[in-house]
């Protein structure tokens, strides 16, 4: 009898293909291994189907959730023979994998990837070396609990641990983490779907951000209404989580250290690869930031082009093998400009739309005030909100702020009064909008200047009057945020149709870290997916 799986698997880091090996080596089964596209194919053969069900077993204890691994299928084939592959060794610092974690060891290494302890491993726990692994853990968890926080240095990186209260809010920590001690405590803090849980869960243990529910808000713990949680990457802080949970701690926050070091693990050879993610209602995984991941193969990409939505735009034609095809590219990013742009054998590339930014608030009145529209409505928007518009022309524009929607979004943050400076602006209307509990919100003009050419350029005046307009209607601050952040993806939808019409694209890709949003990326995939096939980075992040 000759076995087939079949797994669906997004990377080509090899991670898989590796662990079946182990997995089969250990079982001492008979196994040939191969792959087709995205796809690793593992042969059994076996005369007892007793055994294969035993292997089976043993395969689905020993082999990791990942948030490459999509599915599996199993059928009984005719055939052994298959184009076998070279499996080469893994390149990647990876968390515990389940047969280290069932080991019940602190310090061991995975069975695949790079070594992450020497066999020399030490513990120093406030100056003292450790012998005593359990009573170590107690001491830690007694510490902990009595002084509130404390610094670690070990394969996750050198932080600081802290259990969540009150008093954190007067820290004023500008970056930091949040790590829940158990899986089943993550609801109580905040707005989260079974697909983003199980993903916190997988072999990579990846950071996700998240939105406050409103009863963790109510607690006034946390100065923002989202974020950042991952759960412990590496066993030695996991325990000490377990220890935690069970005198009745839930959340702890951790930043990078700069105190005193308490407990340090001597003999780390590498540290722990770490990578962010948004879930998207689909199930689609999209890597926000860490490339440590990614096939080797596709990792210099990038590097080749100066220009970063050229490079963006390269990475996913290399990953989807779209070279030949004609395809469309829409980068939308928060740190570099935006650009719209297509290629195809017979234009090469093309640049479609760009969007340069006007960073003078009194330049852009004066052009809004170009047309007798322009200027009623100005004059109304003054008379309407006086000391709104003398902080609007006090506020500074930054000069090296790129030329793309996001900067845009802070210039019109500004102007409706939802901020007092355009940096912050554009991350308020982010949030707003994902506050946001309507269906629709104002249909927000998104124009381009020649709207019959090829190449064009974006109309910021028209939508920041647009914006202004409905301010002046009466609109509320989360409604105008959702209106910006809906009425973008329908304009996505239209050049989309554009390019689908007139450039025959058949496909189209969405790169930058705009579409770390997850509420405009689901709304702009919605729009865009009944007409064209969407691509996505599968492995390298979407912004780099």
């Amino acid at each position: 009898m000759i076995l087939q799986f079949e797994f669906k698997y997004t990377s080509t880091n090899r991670v898989l293909e590796n662990l079946l090996v182990s997995i089969c080596k250990d079982f001492n089964i008979e196994f040939k291994l191969s792959r087709a596209s995205k796809y690793v194919i593992l042969l059994l053969v076996r005369d007892e189907i007793e055994r294969l069900e035993k292997f089976s077993n043993y395969l689905s204890d020993r082999l990791p959730l990942s948030i490459f691994f999509k599915s599996t299928t199993a059928k009984v084939v005719d055939s052994f023979e298959v184009e076998e592959i070279e499996v080469k060794d893994v390149d990647i610092v990876l968390p515990f994998t389940p047969k280290v974690f069932n080991s019940n060891r602190l310090f061991i290494n995975n069975e695949v990837g790079k070594k992450i302890y020497s066999d020399d491993v030490k513990v120093i726990f406030q100056g003292k070396s450790v012998e005593n692994f359990d009573e170590m853990l107690k001491n830690i968890k007694e510490f902990f609990i009595s002084n509130g926080q404390m610094t670690i240095s070990s394969a996750s990186g050198e932080f600081t641990y802290g259990i969540l209260n009150e008093s954190f809010k007067e820290k004023n920590i500008e970056y930091f983490e949040i790590l829940p001690t158990d899986l089943s405590v993550i609801q109580k803090m905040v707005v989260a779907k079974e697909n983003e849980i199980t993903t916190l869960a997988t072999l990579e243990k990846p950071i996700i951000e998240f939105r406050l529910n409103t009863l963790y808000k109510e607690k006034g713990m946390l100065n923002s209404n989202r974020v950042k949680i991952k759960l412990a990457d590496e066993i030695l802080i996991f325990k000490i989580f377990q220890e935690l949970f069970n005198d009745g701690v839930e959340f702890i926050y951790r930043f990078k250290a700069n105190e005193k070091v308490d407990l340090k693990i001597e003999g780390i050879l590498n540290t722990i690869s770490k990578v962010e993610v948004v879930v998207l209602e689909n199930d689609e995984i999209l890597i926000v930031k860490g490339d440590s991941y990614s096939g080797i193969d596709f990792q210099s990409v990038l590097k080749k082009f100066e220009t970063p939505s050229y490079g963006q735009f390269a990475s996913v034609l290399q990953e989807h093998d779209l070279f030949d095809k004609k395809v469309s590219c829409f980068y939308l990013s928060k740190i570099h400009s935006d650009l719209l742009m297509h290629l195809s054998e017979k234009t090469g590339m093309l640049k479609l739309v760009e969007f340069p930014v006007m960073r003078d608030f009194r330049a852009i009145f004066d052009e809004i005030e170009k047309s007798d529209t322009g200027i009623r409505l100005l004059k109304n928007y003054i008379k309407t909100f006086p000391e709104l518009y003398d902080n609007i022309l006090n506020t500074k524009i930054s000069k090296s702020l790129p030329d793309s929607i996001y900067s845009i979004w802070g210039i019109v943050a500004v102007i409706l009064g939802i901020s007092t400076s355009v940096e912050e602006g554009s991350r308020k209307i982010v949030e707003l909008s994902d506050d946001f509990g309507g269906l629709k919100g104002p249909r927000i003009d998104y124009k381009l200047i020649e709207e019959t050419s090829i190449y064009n350029k974006f109309d910021m005046i028209k939508l920041i009057r647009s914006s202004m307009s409905f301010k002046l209607a009466g609109t509320d601050d989360k409604t105008l945020s959702f209106g910006l952040i809906e009425a973008l993806s329908y304009f996505l939808s239209d050049m989309s149709d554009f390019c689908r019409n007139n450039l025959s694209a058949q496909n189209l890709v969405l790169c930058g870290s705009m579409f770390s949003i997850k509420k405009f990326c689901e709304i702009s995939c919605k729009n865009l997916q009944p007409n064209i096939k969407i691509h996505f980075n599968r492995e390298l992040p979407i912004e780099n």
